[in-house]
C-alpha cells in the first residue's frame, strides 16, 4: 500500500487513480512526506507542518521511488 499524493489515502501500490479522490497517481514527489495529510516534510522535522502530526522515524515517512 501506497498514500494517494492528493488525499493522503491508502490506495495500491500500482494506482494510476486514487479510489477516493480520482487524483492521478503519476507525478510523486521525490521528497519524503507525511504519511497521513502527504504534506512534504522538512528535514529534520519533529511534526508534519500541514496536520501537526508527530515524525518519530524514517519508517513513518511515505518515501516514494522516483
Amino acid at each position: 500500500m501506497v498514500n494517494c499524493i492528493s488525499c493522503g489515502k491508502d490506495i495500491a501500490d500500482n494506482s494510476k487513480f486514487c479510489r477516493f479522490c480520482s487524483a492521478p497517481q503519476v507525478a510523486k514527489p521525490s521528497v519524503p512526506s507525511c504519511k497521513k495529510c502527504g504534506s512534504v516534510l522538512l528535514p529534520n522535522a519533529k511534526f508534519c507542518k500541514g496536520c501537526g502530526a508527530k515524525v518519530e522515524q524514517i519508517d513513518n515517512l511515505a518515501t516514494p521511488t522516483p
